[in-house]
């Protein structure tokens, strides 16, 4: 198994806003699905003020 993570720089008077948004997987997973992310993705500016940059990608390869 291979995990994929983008680690972000979040402005301190944004964590709150930042945080909300997913009370478990199947929430998380919906929401990228949705327009409102495609849009965002498609775009990059919906985080303006949010983000500092661009995030740092970390990757782990899992051993079970």
């Amino acid at each position: 198994m291979y995990i994929a993570m983008n680690h972000f720089r979040v402005s301190p008077d944004r964590c709150e806003e930042f945080e909300r948004g997913w009370r478990d997987e199947a929430a998380f997973r919906a929401w990228t699905e949705s327009e409102a992310f495609q849009k965002a993705h498609r775009q990059g500016r919906s985080t303006a003020g949010t983000i500092l940059g661009p995030p740092r990608f970390v990757g782990w390869q899992v051993v079970l």
